[in-house]
């Protein structure tokens, strides 16, 4: 198959699959590798994946989709940390400031930043070089690998 047929073949899964994901129940569980999971919550995990990799391919977001789209992944994000119960103080200094705190180490990171901590895309030397900040930001580490 050619690139173009199989770009195409993609498409018309992915099609499928959304429209699957959308006539679900978003309460209902479903079973995934970690276990029972409502359907919703299963869902935004993929959307968080299918930005991280779209973001590795460097697939342009409308300049109309840049800020809603932060601003529901760093929502995902915060949720992520939770949810994995990592020990660690998140707070919110302003419209794109993030505090993040463990113990004696603060790191202040943008929410681009945060996001990009939690799904394993930021380099940890552009933030700080102290070991101690580096450990938290590997923890944070929650979502997608490289």
């Amino acid at each position: 198959m050619t690139h173009a047929e199989v770009f195409a073949e993609w498409l018309d899964r992915h099609a499928d699959v959304h429209g699957t994901w959308r006539g679900m129940d978003q309460a209902k569980p479903l079973v995934t590798s970690w276990g029972p999971y409502a359907v919703g919550m299963q869902a935004w995990h993929i959307a968080s994946e299918y930005a991280t990799h779209s973001d590795d391919m460097g697939v342009e977001v409308p300049e109309s989709e840049v800020a809603a789209r932060l601003d529901w992944r760093f929502s995902f994000s915060c949720h992520a940390l939770r949810e994995c119960e990592v020990d660690i103080d998140v707070e919110v200094l302003g419209d794109d400031q993030v505090l993040v705190c463990d113990g004696p180490v603060e790191l202040v990171l943008s929410r681009e930043q945060f996001v990009a901590a939690v799904s394993a895309r930021l380099p940890y030397d552009s933030v700080t070089a102290d070991p101690l900040g580096h450990d938290v930001l590997r923890r944070m580490t929650v979502l997608v690998g490289p």
